[in-house]
């Protein structure tokens, strides 16, 4: 208080006698202050430890702590149910025909550097030794370089502290243990958003042309995750959709006489210009369109037209236009439709009696066949005794195993949603 009444004067504003003391007390390596003065002594101070520890932080040091709190802050949101961080060659990123992909560019590549654009380039063309067949599944993040240099300070000085609370803290004053423990929770609380403020440059595949450059805000709310801040971007720009109508899913792909489910999924992510989807929103395009009588569904030889289906009959669905739906229906039901025939009477002089083989009145198979058969099995053998039957009941034993584990979203969502669809009657069900 001292120094501050005695460095009064008119025209210094008190504000910046505290800023100069603050960084003297930061700076000065033999500078102390107990009981609110200061003092000098060799005795070993906050900022001559913090110093003399980021002497000895190696870059490697900083590179891993960088990823650690990169790997926290990445997220998935819908869209992008996977990340890949840090791909040392763009050939080796996965290539992905039912999700998106965030891919984080190591510190080796920011934004602006010729070695990036190639790095993308590449990586949006290339896969393995042949060419990417889905380049739209991916979308890269690359670090700004400025603010590279300024995290690359921060995590130096975090470590530095870590350091000096392990080795030094008993030979620190009071007033500097206090210092150094509140710095060491501020710095590592605020590196993870400085993380987010740093790989802030988006990268978007356009075909032909050079990828899509887009500076993302600098102004990251606290807590964003990368994905996060991704997702809020592309859909303030619409170009990130998590509805589609069925017009609109025409509109982008149109289906002719026909095309596969597959086909108009997959053609959001080989073809350029289309708005960025998730699978499950196309899927809902699909069954909305199915219901609402806007496309029929083809699967095998069943038509779904006006009701709803199982989602997993999509893998092998063709999409049909409306009109050839209800035209399809319309046959099948004036085929199954008995006409009667009167057969004229047989001359008494022809009567003879005749003799018929004893038709066959119950058919029971037992058959284990390989899991890919499974459309062949419907074909040769459930459709042809269904057409024949009066009377048809089919019991499925399905065992599967896997010593690793099987995905619990694979049994609870695809699996039992399959057959609480079906309204399929459970004789037997057993986890292990």
């Amino acid at each position: 208080s001292r120094l501050r009444l005695a460095s009064l004067a008119p025209g210094i504003p008190t504000a910046a006698i505290g800023d100069v003391l603050g960084k003297l007390e930061d700076t000065l390596h033999y500078l102390h202050k107990r009981d609110n003065r200061y003092l000098f002594s060799t005795e070993l101070n906050l900022a001559r430890a913090v110093a003399e520890a980021q002497e000895v932080v190696g870059e490697d040091r900083i590179h891993a702590e960088i990823r650690k709190y990169l790997e926290k802050r990445v997220g998935t949101e819908s869209p992008f149910l996977e990340k890949e961080i840090w791909p040392t060659a763009p050939e080796q990123v996965p290539e992905r025909r039912d999700r998106h992909v965030l891919v984080v560019l190591s510190p080796e590549f920011p934004n602006g550097s010729a070695d990036t654009e190639k790095f993308v380039e590449t990586m949006f063309s290339r896969f393995g030794s042949g060419f990417r067949t889905y380049p739209g599944a991916l979308l890269a993040l690359a670090p700004d370089p400025e603010e590279l240099v300024s995290l690359r300070a921060v995590v130096r000085r975090a470590l530095a502290l870590q350091e000096v609370k392990r080795a030094k803290f008993a030979e620190l004053g009071p007033e500097d243990q206090r210092k150094l423990e509140e710095e060491l929770r501020r710095a590592e609380a605020d590196l993870g958003d400085h993380v987010v403020r740093t790989w802030r440059h988006l990268f978007l595949w356009r075909g032909a042309e050079e990828p899509e450059a887009i500076p993302l805000s600098v102004y990251a709310r606290p807590g964003l995750t990368l994905a996060s801040m991704v997702v809020e971007h592309l859909k303030s720009a619409n170009r990130l959709s998590e509805k589609l109508a069925p017009e609109v899913l025409l509109k982008y792909v149109p289906i002719g006489e026909g095309r596969s489910y597959k086909e108009v999924w997959e053609a959001f992510l080989r073809n350029p210009g289309m708005p960025i989807v998730s699978e499950r929103t196309v899927r809902e395009a699909v069954k909305e369109g199915v219901r609402a009588g806007v496309i029929g569904l083809r699967v095998d030889d069943e038509i779904f037209f006006r009701r709803d289906f199982p989602d997993a009959f999509l893998e092998d669905a063709v999409l049909i236009p409306a009109e050839v739906a209800s035209e399809a229906l319309k046959t099948e039901k004036q085929r199954e439709t008995p006409t009667k025939t009167e057969e004229p009477p047989e001359p008494i002089a022809e009567k003879i009696e005749k003799t018929k083989p004893r038709m066959k009145t119950r058919y029971e198979v037992a058959a284990k066949i390989p899991p890919e058969r499974v459309s062949d099995f419907y074909r040769g053998v459930i459709a042809p005794l269904k057409g024949a039957a009066e009377e048809l009941e089919v019991e499925i034993r399905v065992r599967a195993k896997n010593d690793s584990g099987l995905p619990e979203d694979v049994i609870a969502q695809k699996v039992q949603e399959t057959l609480r669809q079906l309204r399929a009657q459970i004789l037997e069900e057993r986890e292990e």
